[in-house]
Protein backbone atom coordinates (compact mmCIF):
# COMPACT_ATOMS: atom_id res chain seq x y z
CA UNK A 1 0.00 0.00 0.00
CA UNK A 2 1.78 3.41 -0.95
CA UNK A 3 1.83 5.93 1.36
CA UNK A 4 -1.13 7.90 0.21
CA UNK A 5 -3.51 5.17 0.20
CA UNK A 6 -2.35 4.29 3.37
CA UNK A 7 -3.02 8.19 5.11
CA UNK A 8 -6.14 8.08 3.48
CA UNK A 9 -8.05 5.64 5.05
CA UNK A 10 -5.47 5.55 8.32
CA UNK A 11 -3.84 2.68 10.15
CA UNK A 12 -5.55 -0.20 10.74
CA UNK A 13 -8.41 0.11 13.26
CA UNK A 14 -9.11 3.34 12.28
CA UNK A 15 -11.72 2.73 10.18
CA UNK A 16 -13.52 0.06 12.97
CA UNK A 17 -17.30 -0.29 12.85
CA UNK A 18 -18.98 1.40 15.42
CA UNK A 19 -19.19 0.36 19.26
CA UNK A 20 -15.57 -1.02 18.50
CA UNK A 21 -12.29 0.20 20.26
CA UNK A 22 -11.08 3.18 17.95
CA UNK A 23 -7.99 3.89 21.11
CA UNK A 24 -6.31 1.98 24.09
CA UNK A 25 -4.27 3.41 26.21
CA UNK A 26 -1.89 1.30 28.70
CA UNK A 27 -0.24 2.20 31.60
CA UNK A 28 1.11 5.40 29.40
CA UNK A 29 4.17 7.54 31.18
CA UNK A 30 5.78 10.80 29.87
CA UNK A 31 8.90 11.70 32.33
CA UNK A 32 10.94 14.83 32.13
CA UNK A 33 14.59 14.81 33.34
CA UNK A 34 14.90 17.21 36.20
CA UNK A 35 17.88 19.26 35.41
CA UNK A 36 19.89 18.21 38.82
CA UNK A 37 23.49 16.93 38.13
CA UNK A 38 23.09 14.60 40.65
CA UNK A 39 20.64 12.22 41.80
CA UNK A 40 17.49 14.05 40.36
CA UNK A 41 14.01 12.76 40.10
CA UNK A 42 12.32 12.60 36.65
CA UNK A 43 9.02 14.97 36.41
CA UNK A 44 6.47 12.43 35.79
CA UNK A 45 3.85 14.73 33.85
CA UNK A 46 1.70 11.53 32.60
CA UNK A 47 2.12 8.24 35.05
CA UNK A 48 0.09 5.22 34.49
CA UNK A 49 -2.70 5.88 32.56
CA UNK A 50 -5.18 3.60 30.91
CA UNK A 51 -8.02 3.92 28.91
CA UNK A 52 -9.81 2.99 26.01
CA UNK A 53 -12.25 5.30 23.61
CA UNK A 54 -14.87 3.61 21.31
CA UNK A 55 -15.36 4.98 17.75
CA UNK A 56 -18.00 8.13 18.30
CA UNK A 57 -16.85 8.51 22.00
CA UNK A 58 -15.80 12.01 23.18
CA UNK A 59 -13.43 11.48 25.87
CA UNK A 60 -12.96 14.26 28.66
CA UNK A 61 -9.42 14.77 30.52
CA UNK A 62 -10.42 17.09 33.62
CA UNK A 63 -8.03 18.28 36.47
CA UNK A 64 -6.05 21.08 37.92
CA UNK A 65 -3.35 23.17 36.16
CA UNK A 66 -0.20 20.96 35.58
CA UNK A 67 -1.65 17.96 36.21
CA UNK A 68 -0.27 16.48 32.91
CA UNK A 69 -3.77 17.11 30.58
CA UNK A 70 -2.12 18.69 27.86
CA UNK A 71 0.79 16.27 27.89
CA UNK A 72 -1.30 13.31 27.77
CA UNK A 73 -2.86 15.03 24.44
CA UNK A 74 0.72 15.38 23.12
CA UNK A 75 1.88 12.13 23.69
CA UNK A 76 -1.24 10.72 21.83
CA UNK A 77 -0.08 12.40 18.98
CA UNK A 78 3.49 11.98 19.24
CA UNK A 79 4.64 15.24 19.86
CA UNK A 80 5.82 13.91 22.63
CA UNK A 81 7.98 10.64 23.15
CA UNK A 82 6.74 8.19 25.85
CA UNK A 83 8.66 7.29 28.57
CA UNK A 84 6.67 3.71 28.87
CA UNK A 85 3.30 1.92 28.17
CA UNK A 86 1.10 1.93 24.87
CA UNK A 87 -1.45 3.84 22.90
CA UNK A 88 -2.84 0.98 20.71
CA UNK A 89 -5.12 1.98 17.38
CA UNK A 90 -5.82 -1.15 15.96
CA UNK A 91 -2.69 -3.56 16.12
CA UNK A 92 0.06 -0.69 15.89
CA UNK A 93 1.16 0.83 19.09
CA UNK A 94 1.63 4.60 18.35
CA UNK A 95 4.90 4.77 20.64
CA UNK A 96 6.41 2.87 18.05
CA UNK A 97 5.87 4.34 14.57
CA UNK A 98 8.47 5.35 12.72
CA UNK A 99 8.58 6.72 8.97
CA UNK A 100 5.52 6.66 6.81
CA UNK A 101 3.61 5.05 9.67
CA UNK A 102 4.13 8.02 11.76
CA UNK A 103 3.34 10.43 9.35
CA UNK A 104 0.42 8.25 8.44
CA UNK A 105 -0.78 8.56 11.67
CA UNK A 106 -0.22 12.09 12.08
CA UNK A 107 -2.44 12.52 9.26
CA UNK A 108 -5.27 10.90 10.97
CA UNK A 109 -4.63 12.02 14.61
CA UNK A 110 -4.98 16.20 14.66
CA UNK A 111 -4.81 18.91 17.52
CA UNK A 112 -7.77 20.88 17.19
CA UNK A 113 -7.09 24.29 18.96
CA UNK A 114 -10.11 25.88 21.01
CA UNK A 115 -8.68 29.35 21.09
CA UNK A 116 -8.67 29.51 16.94
CA UNK A 117 -7.24 33.23 16.91
CA UNK A 118 -4.14 32.13 18.54
CA UNK A 119 -3.52 29.24 16.56
CA UNK A 120 -3.61 31.22 13.11
CA UNK A 121 -1.13 33.10 11.14
CA UNK A 122 -2.52 36.54 10.23
CA UNK A 123 0.22 36.85 7.73
CA UNK A 124 -1.30 34.00 5.80
CA UNK A 125 -4.47 34.01 4.06
CA UNK A 126 -7.43 31.42 5.16
CA UNK A 127 -6.60 29.76 2.06
CA UNK A 128 -2.95 29.27 2.51
CA UNK A 129 -3.53 28.77 6.44
CA UNK A 130 -6.29 25.47 5.82
CA UNK A 131 -4.05 24.26 2.45
CA UNK A 132 -0.75 24.05 4.59
CA UNK A 133 -1.20 20.39 6.14
CA UNK A 134 -2.43 19.15 2.74
CA UNK A 135 0.81 21.19 1.42
CA UNK A 136 3.31 19.02 4.41
CA UNK A 137 1.87 15.97 3.55
CA UNK A 138 2.06 16.13 -0.10
CA UNK A 139 -1.81 15.29 -0.51
CA UNK A 140 -3.08 15.42 -4.42
CA UNK A 141 -1.95 17.84 -7.02
CA UNK A 142 -2.16 21.88 -5.85
CA UNK A 143 -5.55 22.22 -8.14
CA UNK A 144 -7.13 19.72 -6.12
CA UNK A 145 -5.88 20.93 -2.65
CA UNK A 146 -7.30 24.11 -3.38
CA UNK A 147 -10.88 22.72 -4.92
CA UNK A 148 -10.46 21.08 -0.95
CA UNK A 149 -9.97 23.98 0.66
CA UNK A 150 -12.75 25.39 -0.92
CA UNK A 151 -15.19 22.77 -0.20
CA UNK A 152 -13.84 23.03 3.44
CA UNK A 153 -14.87 26.33 3.77
CA UNK A 154 -18.30 26.08 2.31
CA UNK A 155 -19.09 23.35 5.02
CA UNK A 156 -18.55 25.82 7.60
CA UNK A 157 -20.24 28.30 5.89
CA UNK A 158 -17.39 30.59 5.01
CA UNK A 159 -17.79 32.44 1.02
CA UNK A 160 -15.62 31.89 -1.87
CA UNK A 161 -14.20 35.37 -0.80
CA UNK A 162 -12.62 33.99 2.29
CA UNK A 163 -10.04 32.15 0.65
CA UNK A 164 -7.94 35.08 -0.22
CA UNK A 165 -8.50 37.15 3.30
CA UNK A 166 -6.39 37.08 6.03
CA UNK A 167 -8.01 35.81 9.38
CA UNK A 168 -7.76 39.77 11.24
CA UNK A 169 -9.73 40.63 8.39
CA UNK A 170 -12.51 38.24 9.55
CA UNK A 171 -15.29 38.71 12.04
CA UNK A 172 -14.33 36.41 15.45
CA UNK A 173 -17.10 33.85 14.44
CA UNK A 174 -15.12 33.66 10.59
CA UNK A 175 -11.83 32.96 12.25
CA UNK A 176 -13.54 30.61 14.28
CA UNK A 177 -14.95 28.19 11.40
CA UNK A 178 -11.71 29.11 9.52
CA UNK A 179 -9.70 27.56 11.68
CA UNK A 180 -11.77 24.40 12.15
CA UNK A 181 -11.27 23.01 9.01
CA UNK A 182 -7.62 23.74 9.06
CA UNK A 183 -7.41 20.95 11.20
CA UNK A 184 -9.33 17.78 9.04
CA UNK A 185 -8.87 18.88 5.53
CA UNK A 186 -9.13 14.67 5.31
CA UNK A 187 -11.84 12.46 6.28
CA UNK A 188 -9.97 11.72 9.72
CA UNK A 189 -11.31 9.32 12.52
CA UNK A 190 -9.61 11.34 15.61
CA UNK A 191 -9.06 14.67 16.89
CA UNK A 192 -7.30 15.97 20.26
CA UNK A 193 -8.67 19.35 21.41
CA UNK A 194 -6.12 21.21 23.90
CA UNK A 195 -7.10 23.24 26.98
CA UNK A 196 -9.05 22.85 29.03
CA UNK A 197 -9.11 19.61 28.71
CA UNK A 198 -7.40 17.26 26.08
CA UNK A 199 -10.24 15.11 24.24
CA UNK A 200 -10.72 12.07 21.72
CA UNK A 201 -13.41 11.59 19.27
Amino acid sequence: MSQQERGATGLAGLDCDPGETLLSVRDLRTYYESGELIGGQPVKAVDGVSFDVKKGETLGIVGESGCGKTTLGRTLVRLEAATGGEVRVGDDDVTQLSGEDLQAWRRNAQVVFQDPESSLNDRMTVGEIVREPLDVHDWGTPAERRARVRSLLEKVGLQEEHYYRYPTSSPVANASASASPAHWPWSRSSSCSTSPSPRWT
